[in-house]
């Protein structure tokens, strides 16, 4: 494992290269290049002592939420960034203004804090959010100086694409000899052997925090490359290279939400305007209903036939890494409810039992409960759901709004997440208000007809 000075050093390393960057070109690309380069180059953080063997170290946990791992890259490279740039760039900063939409993730980075003072631990909940205004806040903060309106979006889907043609040397070494890159620079991956063998080959690691990080990360490089191919042509080859490369992943998850996201941007499918509603309020009623233990989901899935016949599809595909993931959920619900509103305001919540849920919502409603549930899912799906019901998938703001989406669906199932897709609402929170745009008779037209009504607005460089 890689020691605490050493990693300093790193991150030190990348706060320097950051500032130079800013001091020779203040701007949206020295931002893309200091965010998604940190990503593709940096250590995870010094991660806590684990016991080096063949089971997947559940106490290790993702960089979504505060844990045991407080110093980490997902923090490190969004306020960095963040520093350097209102250092070199104060103009920009100066411009800012607050928008409606801010109120979301204001109120989940200080949830902690406010959760705290009810449960008499304000050092503790102080300390949890400022790790969440550092990872979450400071993305945020990216996307609403550099990447709103539709010309920050494509910069970000162009960072995205870019993003996914860096790590394809790492993804075919990889591919042939299994995760080996991060262990050469910062010593072994605790996720190092987690999910590696797959169908053909192996699934590469590189600097994420799981292979089923790299997976959406490698899909949604491949997505933005293929709706970047609309507005250059010379992307096409890098396109069809990144989604080979998707496929190659062998993650199915991401690879069945990358074909989702071509299909819904090629025009095929009409979504109405009011599914996109739909969409968001059903993703959260599902959370609730799920965690909240009202449905019976496992008895109905072994004790009824359409259980049994569901069961027994899934299994016939192979990927019993789904029904896994649910039995885990189920392992913790009794802790879950014990404090299901507030939450046990703890990363460790679920250790009386020896078993943690994999997914984002499960582990957030456990350590935050319903209350911080709805606030996180609020912070990132408003503002993607209102650019959808309002724009366009031929604008590319409302593909980032889609990329937000697939990236919020994928993290119901790993507490891992696609980090742009935070930079991505900032940036769609910064030009969208709370109250519908004037329009005409058309309301209920599908969004992807032509014509952008989103409040887009000059998007400066």
């Amino acid at each position: 494992m890689i020691d605490t000075h050493r990693i300093a050093w790193v991150y030190g390393a990348f706060a320097l290269l950051a500032l130079a960057g800013f001091v020779l070109r203040p701007g949206r690309a020295t931002a893309a290049w200091c965010y998604f380069g940190g990503w593709l180059l940096l250590p995870v953080g010094a991660y806590p002592p684990y016991t080096h063997g063949p089971a997947t170290p559940i106490e290790i946990m993702g960089l979504v939420l505060p844990a045991n791992m407080l110093v980490s890259k997902a923090a490190v490279v969004a306020m960095v960034t963040c520093i350097v740039s209102l250092v070199r760039d104060h103009r920009r900063w100066l411009a800012l203004r607050w928008r409606p939409l801010d109120a979301a993730i204001l109120a989940w980075c200080a949830w902690p804090l406010l959760r705290a003072i009810v449960a008499g631990d304000i050092a503790g909940g102080a300390t949890q959010s400022a790790y969440l205004l550092a990872a979450w806040g400071g993305s945020w903060l990216l996307g609403k100086l550099y990447f709103a309106g539709e010309d920050g979006a494509v910069a970000l889907l162009e960072g995205m694409a870019w993003s996914g043609m860096a790590l394809l040397l790492v993804a075919m070494v990889e591919l042939v000899h299994g995760p080996l890159v991060y262990e050469m620079f910062y010593g072994r991956h605790p996720y190092q052997k987690d999910g590696v063998e797959r169908y053909l080959g192996h699934r590469p690691l590189a600097m994420f925090e799981d292979g089923n990080q790299y997976g959406i990360w490698i899909a949604m490089a491949a997505l933005a490359a293929i709706v970047l191919v609309r507005r250059d042509i010379k992307w096409r080859p890098g396109a069809i290279v990144l989604a080979i490369a998707a496929v190659a992943s062998q993650s199915v998850g991401a690879i069945a939400l990358l074909a989702v996201g071509v299909l819904a941007w090629s025009g095929r499918v009409r979504v109405p305007a009011r599914w996109w509603k739909l969409a968001g309020g059903g993703l959260i009623a599902l959370a609730a209903l799920y965690v909240s233990g009202i449905v019976p989901f496992e008895r109905i899935a072994r004790h009824t036939a359409v259980g049994e016949h569901i069961l027994a599809i899934v299994r016939s595909t192979g990927r019993g890494s789904f029904l896994w993931r649910i039995s885990q959920d189920q392992k913790v619900m009794p802790l879950i409810h014990q404090h299901l509103l507030l939450g046990w305001g703890r990363w460790d919540w679920w250790m009386p039992v020896g078993y943690r849920p994999w997914g984002v919502p499960m582990l957030t409603v456990g350590q935050y409960g319903l209350a911080g549930l709805a606030l996180m899912m609020a912070a990132m799906l408003v503002a993607p759901v209102l650019a959808l019901v309002r724009g366009s998938l031929k604008i590319n703001v409302g593909i980032v709004a889609l990329i937000v989406l697939l990236a919020a669906i994928d993290a119901a199932l790993n507490s891992f997440i696609f980090w742009p897709a935070i930079v991505a609402v900032g940036g769609l929170a910064d030009r969208l208000s709370l109250t519908a745009p004037k329009r005409g008779a058309d309301r209920r037209n599908a969004v992807d007809n032509a014509a952008p009504v989103l409040p887009l607005g000059p998007a400066t460089p």
